[in-house]
């Protein structure tokens, strides 16, 4: 577990990316945008600061199940400068959001997430990473096609304290959600990569 990064949002405040990167984190993901209309507040203040760091960093999105993919897609690209090759691959974050009992339909949600994949891959012109955990991967993704890891895309899957035992074989692991980091007042998310070479793989340098 060598190659550990982070991936931050505007709840964990103002961060100290030059703190960030001499605690030897390798890269982050940062929230960019949410549903069809949020916009993370401090998402240029942490995009800039982690390239001055000189921390790789890609930025990730938050299915929201009240809009569609297609809306949201255009709200990240709005956001997201699209000069990003030689940054991580635009990440899609999906989870059945807290307190949600009455859902779409799995045809309808892989639909709209579909959609949102195929947009912002021609967007960028590169393929998406897709984050995951295990209720949203049973719910939705287990036996679909993208699942199968259609078109290159990698994902990134949480287990937090263990090894993943589901989904497809993953790029990035998500194994904390309580994580100390330099630079950082508040616990944070740590994810590692599966092998060194990737990071060079998906930051297409």
């Amino acid at each position: 577990m060598d190659i550990v990064g982070i991936d931050v949002s505007h709840h964990l405040g103002e961060i100290d990316w030059d703190a960030v990167k001499a605690d030897g984190v390798a890269f982050a993901f940062i929230k960019a945008t949410e549903g069809a209309d949020f916009r993370d507040p401090r998402f240029a203040e942490n995009w800039q600061g982690s390239r001055l760091a000189g921390v790789p960093r890609g930025p990730y999105h938050v299915f929201s199940f009240g809009s569609t993919g297609s809306a949201q897609a255009e709200n990240f690209i709005d956001v997201v400068p699209t000069a990003i090759s030689a940054t991580m691959p635009p990440a899609l974050d999906l989870e059945i959001p807290r307190g949600h009992s009455d859902l779409l339909g799995r045809d309808e949600v892989l639909s709209e997430v579909l959609d949102w994949l195929q947009r912002i891959e021609e967007n960028f012109t590169r393929a998406a990473i897709i984050y995951t955990d295990p209720a949203f991967f049973a719910r939705y993704l287990e036996g679909s096609a993208i699942a199968e890891g259609a078109d290159g895309r990698k994902f990134w899957l949480r287990s937090i304290g263990e090894r993943p035992a589901y989904g497809p074989d993953w790029t990035i692991w998500q194994f904390d959600d309580k994580g100390q980091v330099a630079g950082i007042d508040k616990p944070v998310d740590k994810n590692c990569l599966r092998k060194k070479e990737i990071l060079s793989d998906i930051l297409q340098l």
